[in-house]
């Protein structure tokens, strides 16, 4: 069941039409073996009770640019037309802290990833809010301090990942996927 939930989610994440957003980004999705075990994780480990806003992350991803003020995919595709599949290393289980809550999340390890932000952050026009990036896969959203439980967790560490595509979610919520060759 839970591996349906997955696929479904990420079925979703590329046909749904939610409400329109502040900017477009550019993720890479996770294969959906990795992805699901990424997910029954959350379910097993975090409790229903201490989440919060956004709760589980069901489209698990590394977010390679969030804040790109255009909606067209062409300069996206035309940017990475060429481009290698990316190499990640996942490492601990760590935290952001925001005012109201904690985002659990893995840490993600990519010279690849780096390299592709910056190529978006100097061809396009951006909005950054957060200006030193740091690449990660989010698990789940829970209320403030509960998660420091599982801070520096190694379930994941060590573990190496080759993602092939990138997916290009406009702020219009249209969704286009390029193959990385």
């Amino acid at each position: 069941m839970n591996a349906m939930r997955v696929a479904q989610a990420f079925l979703k994440n590329l046909i749904s039409v939610d409400k329109a957003r502040s900017f477009s980004s550019v993720q890479a999705n996770l294969p959906l073996p990795i992805a699901q075990k990424i997910y029954d994780w959350g379910l097993q480990h975090i409790p229903d009770v201490i989440l919060t806003g956004d709760g589980r992350e069901n489209n698990i991803h590394a977010t390679i640019k969030y804040g790109l003020h255009t909606i067209d995919y062409t300069a996206i595709r035309n940017l990475f037309v060429n481009h290698k599949p990316i190499k990640i290393v996942l490492g601990k289980i760590s935290l952001f802290t925001p005012d109201d809550h904690d985002v659990i999340k893995i840490d993600v390890e990519s010279p690849g990833l780096h390299t592709m932000h910056e190529m978006i952050t100097n061809i396009m026009e951006t909005t950054d809010s957060h200006p030193v990036y740091h690449p990660h896969i989010t698990i789940a959203y829970v209320k403030k301090g509960s998660g420091a439980l599982f801070d520096g967790l190694q379930d994941f560490e060590g573990t190496k990942i080759q993602l092939d595509s990138i997916l290009f979610s406009g702020k219009d919520n249209r969704r286009t996927i390029f193959k990385l060759v």
